[in-house]
């Protein structure tokens, strides 16, 4: 058995490492990105490579490769298995792969378009319901506008279809409204759709999406066409308020009152790398899957999943940021866990881990401006009475019949 050696334990094996490891538990979810191909060619994805590529296809994990992952997986107390790519349902082996992962008793979360799936692939979830659900991105409601952001003609009467099937056998389904820029009035015929298609009496239209750029640092043209696809942070609540603005401003609300604090030098203000982590189309290990190759990537050809995990928990809990722009502004900053200027995305924009990305950033300042959080000048990283104007937004909230007394922002009690 593969030993690890640690400041945290003299000695100890990969999965014993994983189970005490200043006791934060077992894996809870594993991503695995099936392969980069997908069927749709969306024109602000930051992963995708064509469905048809044989170079892509060559790179990608085998079978047997997957499912001894999988058992390895289970064996040290993994919960829940995301499926993801690319779109996953590609594979041609992606029945083996799902039936496997539940027999094994872990759940499934399925990101899918739904434009491939079969009468086969819906009476497989009917056999053995995915546990956490299939989540659908929709990418409009008009063939022209599905066909302007997929590059697909008739895209959208395949997701109907695979839609049908799902509903017909009584599958749990998500919907996810992806859209570029959300016109107003949309609200009610989208709910009309997901009535139509799940089980969902409702589902919030998402906000105009925040984009970032091509995870593997692949195309120089593909980065121009989504940076010219970026809204200002003016232009994002504009469109954001535009269609639903009470809950705009109870979810975003809620999000402020529950996530605002001061997180220090660390980096990472998630799970990533310590209860949740990713596997990658080619076999990297990584903290989670919005980062593409970077220094983080473990081969899991030449180490064992418990072995990848375990190293790279440990890095998460030591790792600090060197980056004095990072110091001074991230570090800094209240709004830090509402912005989505994480590790992955700054990797993505600059190549660097722990560099600002400055979109996310005006889009959290634009955001917390919104709310009356910050002044037209004032910068968050530089707010000293921020606990005050979080609790002046918990007071509105209860006002409108949202109970957040028992939110504590992080910093409070002196962990800042």
């Amino acid at each position: 058995m593969t030993v690890i050696k640690s400041k945290y334990v003299q000695e100890a094996s990969a999965v014993e490492f994983l189970n005490n490891l200043m006791n934060k538990g077992k894996l809870g979810r594993l991503s695995f990105e099936l392969t980069r191909r997908c069927n749709f060619n969306c024109r602000h994805c930051y992963t995708n490579q064509p469905a048809g590529s044989r170079e892509e296809r060559t790179q990608e994990l085998s079978t047997s490769k997957i499912l001894s992952l999988l058992e390895e997986a289970e064996a040290i107390g993994c919960q829940t298995i995301q499926m993801t790519g690319g779109e996953p349902l590609l594979r041609q082996d992606f029945a083996t792969i799902y039936k496997r992962t539940r027999q094994l008793g872990m759940n499934v979360s399925l990101s899918t378009n739904a434009a491939l799936i079969t009468k086969e692939l819906a009476d497989l979830f009917a056999q053995y319901p995915p546990g956490d659900g299939i989540l659908v991105s929709i990418y409009g409601l008009s063939d022209e506008e599905y066909e302007k952001t997929t590059g697909q003609k008739g895209g959208l009467d395949k997701v109907k279809r695979g839609l049908k099937l799902l509903k017909e056998r009584n599958i749990q389904v998500s919907i996810r409204a992806n859209l570029l820029d959300p016109q107003p009035g949309l609200e009610q015929e989208f709910q009309a759709f997901v009535r139509e298609f799940t089980h969902d009496e409702e589902t919030p239209v998402n906000w105009p999406m925040k984009l970032s750029l091509r995870q593997y640092h692949d195309s120089d043209e593909a980065n121009d066409r989504i940076k010219n696809l970026r809204f200002s942070g003016k232009e994002w609540v504009q469109r954001a308020i535009q269609e639903n603005p009470d809950y705009f401003f109870v979810e975003m609300g809620a999000a402020l009152c529950r996530l605002s604090g001061i997180s220090g030098n660390k980096p990472f203000v998630c799970q990533a790398g310590i209860k949740l982590g990713a596997v990658s189309y080619d076999g990297m290990y990584k903290p989670c899957m919005v980062f593409g190759k970077s220094d983080f990537d473990i081969d899991l050809r030449e180490h064992t999943l418990a072995e990848a995990v375990a190293m790279t928990r440990e890095r998460m809990l030591t790792l600090t940021s060197q980056h004095p722009n990072f110091e001074k502004q991230c570090a800094r900053c209240f709004l830090r866990a509402n912005c989505k200027s994480c590790p992955g995305r700054s990797d993505a924009e600059h190549g660097k881990f722990d560099q600002p990305v400055d979109y996310f950033c005006e889009l959290a300042h634009e955001e917390a401006r919104y709310f009356n959080l910050l002044g037209p000048d004032e910068k968050a990283w530089e707010i000293a009475d921020w606990r005050t104007r979080i609790e002046a937004l918990r007071n509105r909230l209860v006002e409108k019949g949202v109970d957040y007394r028992s939110t504590i922002p992080r910093g409070e009690k002196g962990d800042e």
